[in-house]
């Protein structure tokens, strides 16, 4: 790699020893030195996610460049997902002249098994102080591969509840009705709702597939009263799939007997997280599974079409086999070097400055008294400006300072009441209603890569057959035999074997 100097430090090349000698006149001559060379630090090139904005046109890329001193053209890759997985796999394919890559865990998982990355630890250990002092052990622990790290890890802001159902608190009222808080209560309440109501829909859904568990029959909040809170499960040190756990059949036996009983939306199967959210927002449903990032946008309609709504947020039912919902903590993207580039120091030296503590806060928060408050640890945002001027911090993020970061990102959560009072309302007790994702720093697998689209597909379809009257409940055990035969058994045990390893290495995951 070229050894390029920086705008900020002025490096002696070289100095010139002529000797101590005579010159014509006789005269002594002394030592000259060399004069100072100065190179501009290159420009670097970064490939990222798919956002719904131009990353060259927003104020904070001039704001980065200012504070790290290093010009920087931003790229983006498809929405599509296998549209954004071709591109990345032709960029590599082709030398990529890309000097950083921001990776979800499956995209660097693959390429760094192509050995398409820069192996980082000597890079790291000499330009990334900030880098390694400000981001956990564990999550670096995950981004090595065979023992080398070939990414910075960008983890999740902080382990967060984020899933609930949102009901129309007014028409709870109205019908004399409780928030229900075990399973059979919220039975009952849909049942009361149908008759009290005749022409809602006591819930709609699915909307938003669920994160994890890529199911459209799957409610989290409901889900936990089963004790499926997660894709795997930790019983007795072995990881489960839900396909394998009791509680999942039980699960689908509820929700399509919620089905034939008109409790839940007709068209559950075919919905959108658009449509779903029009019926809730419209006034058509009393009840809505909620992820945090939908409430601005729905309880903002709601009250521009019933001024006087109030919701309430429920995210544990206690059931036969448990209650609450997962709690996230993972590594949302991998930040790495491709090995085209020639500039793997600089990139690094760029995401140190940026993690900077000083830095950090002022290009995610802007200015303290101008964009935000802090009283210790509690950071306010300071509207409209911090949405105006910070609203996009969180895509350019070039990794966080886990130790800081938690208690900063809840200003984002501020920026908006309704989304903050269903993320307070749903974490609250996190403790106690939460149960972590023991596979939340697990790498794809090879079996997990190569089996699980199509696995969760032929669960999917079963799911929305038995919810519609297609197919019998009494078939679950042959599509669980058919998944596991088809790669389910594989995915079992290598994702056992990871496991076995990371916590004899690591220990068990907690908050």
């Amino acid at each position: 790699m070229k050894n390029i100097v920086t705008k900020s430090f002025l490096i002696m090349l070289m100095v010139l020893f002529v000797g101590v000698g005579l010159s014509a006149q006789g005269q002594q001559v002394q030592p000259q030195a060399a004069a100072v060379v100065e190179q501009p630090l290159p420009a670097l090139k970064v490939l990222s996610f798919y956002a719904n904005f131009d990353p060259n046109k927003n104020p904070q890329k001039s704001i980065i460049e200012e504070v790290t001193g290093y010009q920087v053209e931003y790229f983006m890759l498809p929405q599509d997902t296998e549209k954004a997985d071709e591109k990345l796999n032709i960029t590599i394919a082709s030398g990529s002249d890309y000097d950083i890559l921001k990776l979800r865990p499956y995209q660097y998982y693959r390429l760094v098994k192509q050995g398409a990355l820069q192996e980082l630890d000597t890079v790291l250990a000499k330009s990334g102080p900030t880098l390694k002092s400000v981001i956990k052990p564990l999550s670096w622990e995950v981004a090595k591969y065979k023992g080398k790290t070939y990414a910075v890890p960008l983890s999740n802001e902080r382990p967060n509840i984020a899933n609930s159902i949102a009901i129309r608190k007014d028409l709870l009222d109205k019908a004399g009705l409780q928030v229900p808080k075990t399973l059979d209560e919220f039975t009952a309440v849909l049942r009361a709702l149908k008759k009290f109501y005749p022409n809602l829909i006591p819930m709609t859904g699915p909307g938003r597939i669920d994160q994890q568990m890529y199911l459209n029959s799957f409610v989290p909040v409901i889900g936990g009263a089963f004790g499926i809170y997660n894709e795997w499960t930790d019983v007795d040190g072995e990881l489960v799939h839900y396909v394998n756990m009791p509680g999942f059949k039980e699960y689908l036996a509820y929700m399509t007997g919620l089905y034939k009983e008109g409790l839940v939306d007709v068209d559950w199967p075919v919905n959108t997280l658009a449509s779903c959210n029009e019926k809730f927002v419209s006034g058509k449903a009393v009840m809505d599974p909620y992820h945090y990032n939908d409430a601005t946008a729905n309880l903002t309609a709601l009250k521009g079409n019933f001024p006087e709504v109030e919701l309430v947020y429920i995210n544990s039912l206690q059931g036969p086999r448990g209650a609450g919902v997962r709690i996230e903590r993972k590594i949302n993207y991998f930040i790495c070097v491709p090995k085209s580039s020639p500039n793997a120091e600089h990139a690094i030296k760029f995401m140190d400055k940026m993690l900077e503590y000083e830095n950090f806060e002022f290009l995610t928060l802007g200015q303290e008294g101008v964009h935000f408050t802090k009283q210790g640890t509690d950071f306010e945002p300071i509207m409209p400006i911090f949405n105006q001027e910070r609203f996009w911090s969180y895509w350019y993020l070039m990794g966080i300072d886990e130790y800081k970061y938690p208690d900063m990102w809840l200003a984002r959560i501020k920026k908006d009441a309704y989304q903050y009072a269903n993320f307070k309302a749903i974490n609250g007790n996190i403790a106690k209603e939460g149960h972590l994702d023991v596979t939340g720093f697990a790498p794809t697998v090879e079996a997990v890569a190569n089996n699980q689209q199509s696995l969760r597909k032929q669960v999917d379809d079963f799911c929305i057959r038995v919810l519609v009257g297609t197919e019998s409940i009494a078939s679950y055990e042959a599509m669980a035999a058919n998944w596991k035969k088809n790669g389910g058994d594989a995915m079992t045990t290598e994702m056992n074997a990871w496991y076995k390893e990371f916590v004899k290495t690591n220990g068990k995951i907690t908050l």
